[in-house]
């Protein structure tokens, strides 16, 4: 989890350092889900916590969490989360954390969908930021594709996401585990989804400006696409 990006960082890290720690509690939740805490997912929780400013003591304390889930905790944050769209950038990392180890089990979906209605997530919000995580990890490793086809999927994504009103600047980021930050940045650059044209997007999304098809021509014109 890198959280830089080319407009600033993560928007966890405006967070006081114990709200950074429960933040990541929620996602190493999301490690367990599947009853087995993988390799790739350790290391995919200790990097994201490092960028989130976290020392080794906060570190071990996430680590012990997707360990030993604690339910009662991870609802707590969750409800102090459902009001801010930082529930949406929560939601982003919760499905690159689910799909670190390359596959996404019945268990890990039934968790998504549990958190995502604790988030106050419609299930259409749910499925755009789905489609998006999804475009992104196949635009990081895509082979055989062509850059105006993944162009084409990324006004798709953005569309789909200007349709459920999701600012598409609270999941463009960096900050999500499951990838290196090379492959994140490759990966939104190919789809035309870097925070430069997003924060325009993003600003239509918000005030709910156009419709599905509203929202793909205005990414059209920013991206030139």
């Amino acid at each position: 989890m890198s959280t830089e990006t080319s407009k600033g960082k993560h928007p966890a890290t405006k967070l006081p350092l114990q709200e950074r720690v429960d933040y990541m509690t929620v996602v190493a939740a999301m490690a367990a889900a599947d009853g087995e805490l993988a390799a790739t997912e350790v290391d995919s929780l200790r990097k994201a916590c490092h960028d989130l400013g976290l020392g080794p003591r906060e570190m071990g304390e996430v680590i012990a969490a997707a360990e030993r889930p604690d339910e009662v905790h991870v609802k707590q944050v969750v409800a102090r989360l459902r009001s801010s769209d930082l529930r949406f950038t929560l939601m982003t990392d919760l499905f690159f954390m689910a799909y670190a180890d390359d596959k996404l089990v019945e268990a890990e979906k039934h968790k998504l969908g549990e958190l995502a209605d604790a988030l106050s997530i419609t299930k259409e919000q749910r499925l755009a930021i789905k489609k998006y995580v999804e475009a992104v990890r196949k635009a990081a490793t895509a082979q055989g594709v062509s850059a105006e086809e993944l162009k084409q999927l990324g006004g798709t994504v953005a569309a789909s996401l200007g349709s459920a009103g999701i600012p598409i600047a609270a999941v463009a980021v960096l900050g999500v585990p499951g990838l290196s930050a090379a492959g994140i940045t490759s990966g939104l650059a190919a789809l035309g989804l870097g925070l430069g044209m997003a924060s325009g997007i993003g600003v239509a999304v918000a005030i709910g400006v156009g419709s599905f098809f509203g929202i793909r021509w205005l990414y059209k014109k920013l991206v030139g696409a």
